[in-house]
């Protein structure tokens, strides 16, 4: 299997909020990266009204996943060059354009290359 990245960084950790203005409730989570587990832990949320008439039930029914989901891609980065002054690119970098797993320029500097062992 071909290498991905020639190096990977994980946050430690992360405090993430997200706020619907219709039920009037914000959410704010904290999560830490478990290396044991391989992935984020929730460990604390935060749930509170910020409007006069929110829902109770969604201030008592807290969403976490939702913004652990939209929040981790923001908390990955990828070196995907071996030079050293190669800059670090955050997931949401690679899927952030149309729905596409990579963005057209590295799309182009993948065919550009060929079938050179640096693809």
């Amino acid at each position: 299997m071909g290498r991905v990245a020639s190096c990977v960084r994980i946050a430690p950790s992360f405090v993430a909020t997200a706020v619907d203005d219709i039920a009037g409730v914000e959410t704010t989570i904290e999560a830490h990266y478990s290396p044991d587990r391989g992935r984020y832990l929730i460990t604390t949320i935060v749930n509170r009204a910020i409007a006069e008439n929110f829902s109770e039930y969604r201030l008592k029914h807290a969403a976490p996943q939702a913004i652990l989901q939209a929040a981790v891609p923001h908390c990955i980065a990828l070196r995907l060059d071996d030079s050293p002054d190669a800059e670090w690119t955050a997931i949401t970098d690679l899927t952030a354009d149309d729905g596409r797993i990579i963005p057209p320029w590295l799309a182009q500097a993948v065919v550009k290359r060929g079938m050179k062992d640096e693809r």
